[in-house]
């Protein structure tokens, strides 16, 4: 799924203050050969990668709406996340370990099904790659050819209930890529409070 930022071109929508936000994606993976680890060289090594959202949200979701029915947004914030890595080799060298920090973090949203009743949530669909470190191991760009960003979806009807939407959202998928076997996997908590010209906030 592919959600874009399209907010900006809409004349009117909702905009919601972000509240909370907490969680985290990580893949664990291995080299062996169901990936296809000696054509990488990656055979035998092993690892972890984990982004997680820190600190207090400061930022805004803008949710547009085209036409009758369809929604699309994006959400962009300032946050204190970390990525942390952890490679291990197999000759019993020591572990490669780094740590990037990330001062903004984002998720895409919109409405989809025949009748736009279901909202999707795709975590960082543009942007930095949240797991890219010096330590190497499958990222973001992995993640994304292989489909398996995080991702989720809930009820229109629900989000729009109150002007104070709460969701979390989880999930976990294996891939292979790049001569690792990986499973990806995230929790992702959103508080939001919708500000008083929703639904008719004008974007410019």
């Amino acid at each position: 799924m592919a959600i874009v930022p399209a907010a900006a071109s809409a004349r009117t929508g909702s905009v919601y203050d972000i509240t909370f936000a907490k969680g985290f994606e990580r893949v664990i993976f291995n080299g062996d050969a169901q990936a296809a680890c000696g054509q990488y060289g990656t055979c035998g090594f092993s690892g972890t990668v984990k982004y997680s959202i820190g600190g207090r949200p400061a930022g805004t979701l803008k949710l547009a709406k085209h036409g009758k029915r369809r929604l699309t947004g994006i959400a962009r914030y300032r946050t204190a996340g970390v990525t942390r890595s952890r490679v291990t080799p197999p000759d019993g060298s020591a572990d490669c370990t780094d740590t990037v920090r990330h001062k903004t973090d984002l998720f895409g949203m919109e409405s989809i099904g025949s009748k736009q009743q279901t909202l999707a949530l795709g975590y960082h669909p543009i942007g930095p790659d949240y797991l890219n470190t010096d330590c190497g191991g499958p990222n973001e760009g992995a993640a994304a050819d292989a489909g398996v960003l995080p991702r989720g979806t809930f009820r229109r009807a629900d989000f729009f209930k109150g002007n104070r939407p709460r969701f979390t959202l989880s999930g976990g998928t294996p891939f292979r890529a790049g001569g690792f076997s990986s499973t990806m996997d995230w929790k992702l908590t959103y508080k939001l409070k919708a500000r008083a010209c929703s639904p008719r906030c004008k974007f410019r």
